[in-house]
């Protein structure tokens, strides 16, 4: 969603009204009109929301998402933030879940070779 707004010295205020729910959390990106700056690369979770697949259907590929338990770790370690854990865990749960995704459980052994090389 792209809206118009100005910055009042305190809040951002939208030049037209939006359809949200009172205080839903969201990530807002800012960008100057007029300005020179450097379009700035969109984040991974404004990309992820913005391209989220419907329903419970895998996609038509017949394409498995495969990932660690270690990466799952990482997902809630970056979404900590109080205002972003509850889709964390979530997240977590489901992908332990789903059965288009594969999630390779932690062994110790292998990480703590690595460490010793």
């Amino acid at each position: 969603m792209t809206v118009s707004a100005h910055f009042d010295g305190k809040v951002i205020v939208p030049h037209e009204p939006l359809e949200l729910t009172a205080n839903q959390p969201l990530i807002v990106r800012t960008q100057l009109v007029g300005g020179n700056e450097e379009p700035v690369e969109e984040s991974v979770l404004t990309w992820l929301a913005a391209n989220a697949i419907d329903g419970d259907a895998p996609p038509k590929t017949g394409s498995r998402i495969l990932t660690t338990e270690a990466e799952l770790w990482e997902w809630l370690n970056a979404l900590s933030d109080p205002t972003t854990r509850a889709v964390a865990a979530e997240g977590y749960r489901r992908a332990h879940s789903d059965r288009v995704a594969e999630v390779v459980p932690f062994e110790p052994e292998p990480s703590n070779a690595a460490v010793g090389l």
